[in-house]
C-alpha cells in the first residue's frame, strides 16, 4: 500500500508556474526552429520590403518607418538599399533585426 503522506506535495502556484515555462519554452523553440528554416532556404539575406514585414509579421508601412526613424535611423547599405528614388526597397533581415 502507498503511504499518501509521503509523497511531496506541489501547491497550484507552483504547478501553474511551471506550465507557463513550459508554453513559453515552446514557444521560443518554435521560433528558433522557424529562423533556422530561414536559414536553411536561403530566406535569412536580401529580401524585398513585403517579404520583410511579413518575416517580421508587420506591416511593409511599418518596416519602411523603421528605416527611417528619426532618432535612430537603420544603416543604408547594411540593412536596406534602393537603387534609386521610386524604386524597390530591399531589407538585409539579419541586420534589421539585430537594430529593431
Amino acid at each position: 500500500m502507498i503511504n499518501l503522506n509521503a509523497l511531496p506535495t506541489i501547491d497550484l502556484q507552483t504547478l501553474m508556474e511551471a506550465n507557463e515555462k513550459i508554453e513559453w519554452l515552446s514557444e521560443k523553440i518554435a521560433q528558433l526552429e522557424d529562423e533556422i528554416r530561414k536559414v536553411k532556404s536561403g530566406k535569412s539575406g536580401w529580401v524585398t520590403l513585403d517579404e520583410a514585414a511579413a518575416e517580421l509579421k508587420k506591416t511593409s508601412s511599418a518596416v519602411r518607418q523603421r528605416l527611417h526613424h528619426k532618432t535612430r535611423p537603420m544603416p543604408e547599405g547594411k540593412a536596406w538599399r534602393q537603387a534609386g528614388k521610386g524604386c524597390a526597397i530591399s531589407i538585409h533581415l539579419p541586420t534589421y533585426r539585430k537594430l529593431m
